[in-house]
């Protein structure tokens, strides 16, 4: 048995297909477009079908597991928005099933990647810790008393990101320079 793993981040979507045990059997890199949540599902679902139609799949699928950028409601399904400047609800849970007919699971990608690293990495050790995130940007999730905190608003452990120098002509992919 085995599952597809779908990370987008702000420059590249990772698909890849893992075992139950977090093995990784085989994996593509494909570009992402985040200017808008709805091109960046657009992107995943194009990226699935390519990974689907040029990849021998290793063993039996079990479903679809996707890290999404910014506020993401796992109990609903919901891609709530990618930053508050651009907030475009997706039920992409939803979406996904009826496209692919496997079941999805969709998340924060650091909430994804701290569930990764609480059951498969040192994180196994610990019920208390912090898991930093350095990619495109930086940002953290707590764990506490073993549970990952995602807060009220589903953001509980994200710190945001500010200009280091006020003159830099720099473009960020939220927008700011």
């Amino acid at each position: 048995e085995t599952v597809i793993g779908v990370d987008l981040g702000g420059t590249k979507i990772l698909i890849g297909e893992l075992t139950l045990d977090g093995e990784v059997l085989s994996k593509k890199l494909y570009p992402s477009n985040v200017t808008s949540q709805k091109m960046a599902v657009q992107c995943i679902v194009e990226s699935l079908h390519d990974f689907f139609h040029t990849t021998s799949l290793s063993g039996h699928l079990k479903g679809i597991g996707i890290g999404l950028v910014g506020r993401v409601n796992r109990q609903s399904g919901e891609w709530i928005e990618i930053h508050p400047e651009l907030s475009e609800s997706i039920f992409v849970k939803d979406l996904i099933e009826k496209e692919f007919q496997l079941p999805c699971f969709i998340g924060n990608d650091v909430y994804c990647a701290t569930l990764s690293e609480q059951r498969y990495g040192i994180g196994k050790n610990y019920n208390h810790f912090i898991y930093m995130n350095i990619g495109t940007g930086i940002a953290a999730r707590l764990v506490v008393d073993g549970k990952i905190l995602e807060g009220a608003h589903f953001d509980a452990g994200e710190i945001g990101h500010m200009c280091v120098d006020m003159n830099s002509q720099v473009p960020c992919i939220c927008g700011n320079h």
